[in-house]
């Protein structure tokens, strides 16, 4: 779902509102709220005006250091929390785990691996060279030759700097709110066109890339609110 709302129009409470009413009716049994760092206390405001005496979360940055993660994450994980509050760079700092992030790139090049084969050209991604090719067949050679690369370098990070044992599934999250959501934006859409007005066909930002393949990967979220 996506929320546009201006400034002043009581967005901070929507979501605080949308994420606690999933719960309560049984559609999520944990909510998360991912928040630009300086509204943090701003969430913790209305919360505790709209709810209170509710059981909150709002890990500090010491709690993320990673020496304490998995504490937390522990926390996070066993903890019945109403709300759990994190900033957009605590989201990034727990990342999915390889399984997932090779599933969701396994689903893009699948669906472009599906356009080669409806344009008659499946062997095409295996030719050495893109040279000879027609131009719609030679882009999309590229762009799954890009996302295997990008695949490859995303594994790579994990396997250097990703906790064992510690991921975004770890969490039992199932409903997740995100604040400031043009960090997200340009989801690719795979499409036999190209330069087609209004529909992407790659991440608009390197940022953007992680930040999509991240939240993507995670299939065990049943809502994914933007705001």
């Amino acid at each position: 779902m996506l929320f546009r709302s201006g400034v002043g129009s009581g967005k901070t409470a929507l979501i605080t509102i949308l994420g606690r009413e999933l719960q309560r009716i049984g559609l999520a049994k944990k909510a998360v709220f991912v928040v630009k760092k300086p509204t943090v206390g701003q969430f913790r405001s209305t919360i505790e005006q709209l709810y209170p005496g509710s059981k909150v979360l709002i890990p500090s940055e010491n709690d993320f250091k990673r020496e304490n993660r998995k504490k937390l994450i522990s926390r996070i994980a066993s903890g019945k929390f109403d709300h759990i509050v994190i900033t957009h760079e605590q989201m990034k700092a727990i990342r999915p785990s390889e399984a997932a992030i090779k599933a969701f790139f396994d689903e893009q090049i699948d669906s472009l691996r599906q356009v080669l084969v409806e344009m008659g050209a499946a062997q095409a991604e295996f030719d050495k060279s893109t040279r000879g090719m027609a131009r719609e067949v030679a882009n999309i050679v590229k762009k799954i030759k890009s996302l295997k690369k990008r695949l490859d370098a995303n594994l790579s990070q994990i396997a250097k700097h990703h906790d064992v044992g510690l991921a975004w599934e770890d969490l039992g999250v199932d409903a997740l709110m995100i604040d400031e959501s043009h960090n997200f934006k340009n989801i690719p859409i795979t499409t036999q066109l190209d330069n087609v007005k209004g529909v992407p066909s790659s991440f608009s930002q390197r940022r953007s890339e992680e930040h999509t393949s991240e939240l993507q990967s995670h299939s065990f979220i049943s809502y994914a609110v933007f705001c």
